[in-house]
């Protein structure tokens, strides 16, 4: 993904040497995903995702940043967020209240963001999209958009099933606070879509349902 997007290999490389992750840390976090996500239902709640509807049937809540502007509308904690931290400021600065562990990816162009999530009790890990090429303890790889990295990290948990809720469709980025461009955006989520399916395959998960224009809305572990 990184030559598709014109992001250098060495960039993410450099990231994840700049990150200081706790190895102790780390593991903790892991264990405790293990332990709540395997054997269960996920669900990936994306931006939009209906105030009433969005969470039903929901075992385990997970989702990109932007899964955030729906929990703090409901009131609820997500059990994990994957992000890069380029979030709107002011959401940024309660993020803690609305999700359990925070999988803050480390690319090129936002390792300077990663030293204000280092706050004591707050569980958090680091994510790549490259091999770890550093000593810190790095997920990697794993996925390239903030949505696929939380279905792809569910997989790996060993979920029993894997529902996305309101994730695909136009490129919707409110929770940002900048808009970019929405071509690149549209090509993201047709990247998200194939590492969605790519990942489904080599962890043996079957797609059991698919949105009319094809993406995957249900995966079930086969």
């Amino acid at each position: 993904m990184e030559t598709v997007m014109g992001h250098p290999r060495h960039r993410e490389t450099a990231a994840q040497l700049r990150a200081s992750a706790d190895p102790l840390e780390t593991c903790e976090a892991l264990a405790w995903l293990l332990e709540l996500v395997e054997g269960r239902r996920v669900c990936i709640i994306g931006p939009r995702a209906g105030g009433q509807e969005g969470g039903s049937g929901c075992e385990v809540l997970a989702g990109p940043e932007a899964a955030v502007l729906w929990a703090a509308s409901r009131g609820v904690r997500l059990h994990y967020t994957t992000g890069d931290g380029d979030l709107d400021p002011l959401l940024a600065s309660s993020i803690q209240a609305y999700t359990r562990v925070y999988i803050l990816h480390l690319h090129g162009d936002n390792w300077w963001v990663t030293t204000p999530w280092r706050i004591a009790g707050f569980m958090r890990a680091y994510s790549s999209q490259v091999r770890p090429a550093a000593p810190n303890p790095v997920l990697a790889p794993l996925g390239y958009t903030d949505g696929d990295r939380a279905a792809v990290l569910a997989m790996a948990l060993e979920a029993e099933s894997i529902v996305f809720q309101g994730f695909w469709g136009q490129p919707l980025a409110r929770h940002k606070s900048w808009e970019g461009s929405r071509g690149v955006k549209a090509l993201k989520l047709k990247l998200a879509r194939r590492v969605v399916e790519e990942a489904a395959r080599y962890m043996g998960y079957k797609i059991r349902m698919r949105s009319l224009s094809g993406e995957p809305l249900w995966l079930e572990k086969a």
